[in-house]
C-alpha cells in the first residue's frame, strides 16, 4: 500500500529589522509542499506576540482572533512537475501594528526583542506530515524605543535683559544628566560674560527642552515623579505660583519646595516653561549661582 504523504515546509522573515514601537512591522512567509503528494486546504495558524496586533494580510486570506491569526492557504500542489495541479509554494504576508508601549530590545537596550510563533501548519487530516520541524518556528524581531530628550540652556532675564545670552546652547542630557551651567554673579564682576545682580532681585528663568534627541523613537510619557526639574541654586527661592507653559503642554509647578514639570513629551515635541525667583535677602557680592536644567527619563523609556 502506497501511503499519501504531504511535508509543508516553511519560513518567516519580519521586517524592518529592528522596529520602531508605534509602527507597522510585516510578516513575510513561505510555504512550500515538499511532497510527495498535493496538500488540500493547507492551513497555518501564526501566534503574535503580545506587543502587536494583528492589521492586514495578502497574499492569502487571514482573519485573528485574540492573538492567533489563522490563514487559509487552499491548495498546494505536488512538487514533481509532472503531475498537474496547482503551485506547491505560496508566498504571502501578515501585516501587524506594533504597540507604543514595546520595550526597546535594540542596541544596549535589555527589553525582550517580539516574538511570534507558527504554532501549526497542516493540510487534510488524513493526510499526514512526515516532518513537522520545518513548520518556521519562531521569528524574535528587535524593537527601537525611548525618548531622547534634550534641555536648553536656561535663559535668565534681570530687569527684562537676558542674562548670559551668548552662552545659550543645545545639550543633549542623555540619561539624568544636567545642562551646562549658566554663572550668574551678585555683586561687582570684572569678566565680560559674567551677569551680575543683586540680593532682593526679581529673576526670571526660561527652560526649554524637547524630546528632540538622534534617539527620539517614542513618547517621553508622564509617569511618576517629574519628567524635569530646575535645579535651582540655594542662593534664590522661587516665586509660589509663577510658573507657567508657555510652549507644548504639561502641568509646571513653582512651589517653596523647586520647580518641576510633568506631562507627555511627543516625538519632536517642544515644552518652554518661564517662572520666577528671588535672590534671597542677605546674599553676599560676589556669590555665585548655577542654574541647571535635569530631564528624567522613565523607566520603561530605557
Amino acid at each position: 500500500m502506497v501511503e499519501s504523504r504531504a511535508d509543508l515546509a516553511a519560513t518567516i522573515v519580519s521586517a524592518p529589522e529592528p522596529v520602531i514601537a508605534g509602527h507597522q512591522l510585516t510578516y513575510s512567509i513561505d510555504v512550500e509542499n515538499l511532497g510527495p503528494s498535493a496538500a488540500p486546504n493547507a492551513v497555518l495558524e501564526f501566534a503574535l506576540d503580545p506587543d502587536v496586533k494583528f492589521a492586514s494580510a495578502s497574499g492569502a486570506s487571514c482573519s485573528a482572533e485574540d492573538s492567533v491569526v489563522t490563514c487559509e492557504l487552499g491548495a498546494l500542489g505536488a512538487p514533481d512537475p509532472c503531475i498537474a495541479g496547482p503551485s506547491s509554494t505560496l508566498s504571502f504576508d501578515v501585516v501587524v501594528d506594533v504597540a507604543l508601549t514595546a520595550q526597546c530590545s535594540a542596541g544596549t537596550c535589555v527589553g525582550d526583542p517580539l516574538a511570534s510563533t507558527i504554532t501549526s501548519l497542516t493540510s487534510d487530516a488524513c493526510l499526514p506530515d512526515p516532518d513537522s520541524a520545518n513548520h518556521g518556528g519562531t521569528i524574535q524581531t528587535d524593537v527601537l524605543a525611548g525618548a531622547d530628550v534634550v534641555v536648553d540652556m536656561p535663559r535668565v532675564l534681570h530687569d527684562g535683559d537676558p542674562i548670559g545670552a551668548a552662552s545659550l546652547a543645545m545639550v543633549d542630557v542623555g540619561l539624568a544628566a544636567t545642562v551646562t551651567d549658566l554663572t550668574v554673579w551678585t555683586g561687582m564682576s570684572t569678566a565680560a560674560d559674567e551677569e551680575c545682580v543683586a540680593a532682593g532681585d526679581m529673576m526670571e528663568i526660561l527652560e526649554a527642552f524637547g524630546n528632540t534627541g538622534a534617539e527620539a523613537y517614542t513618547p517621553q510619557w508622564n509617569n511618576e515623579g517629574p519628567e524635569f526639574d530646575a535645579m535651582l541654586p540655594p542662593d534664590v527661592e522661587p516665586e509660589v505660583g509663577s510658573c507657567v507653559v508657555i510652549t507644548g503642554g504639561g502641568d509646571c509647578r513653582a512651589t517653596a519646595f523647586g520647580v518641576t514639570w510633568n506631562g507627555v513629551i511627543p516625538v519632536g515635541g517642544m515644552v518652554e516653561v518661564r517662572y520666577l525667583v528671588r535672590v534671597k535677602g542677605g546674599t553676599e557680592v560676589g556669590t555665585e549661582m548655577a542654574f541647571r536644567g535635569l530631564a528624567h527619563f522613565d523607566d520603561d523609556n530605557m
